[in-house]
């Protein structure tokens, strides 16, 4: 395994596992966030991945997105990433607005910082 899908399948693990979201147009709830499962959402995940490499992306539901995270969000991984601008995280997993947090450093490297 890479360090990229280690770092993913360490993060999803520590992130709340999966759903089977109601409306996928639509963030998760608190109640769908309780339910995950880490492989399952290492498998959203790369499942988004495989989508993204065939330019076959969602479309993002922006407006009912930021409203319904509005009231909290309940996100299922937390992705580390490059400060690169040109690697659109949410994008490269076919994720929207409420689905993953991202925390971008310079390098990729994690520390107690």
């Amino acid at each position: 395994m890479n360090k990229t899908k280690l770092a993913v399948a360490l993060i999803a693990s520590l992130a709340a596992p999966f759903f089977l979201k109601a409306d996928d147009n639509l963030p998760i709830t608190a109640e769908q966030q309780q339910n995950l499962i880490p492989d399952a959402v290492l498998a959203d995940l790369m499942e988004g991945n495989k989508r993204y490499v065939a330019r076959d992306i969602s479309e993002p539901n922006i407006k009912d997105r930021v409203k319904a995270s509005s009231k909290g969000q309940f996100l299922q991984a937390v992705i580390l990433s490059c400060l690169d601008s040109r690697i659109p995280v949410e994008d490269v997993f076919d994720q929207g607005i409420g689905d993953i947090f991202v925390g971008r450093v310079a390098g990729n490297i994690e520390n107690v910082d």
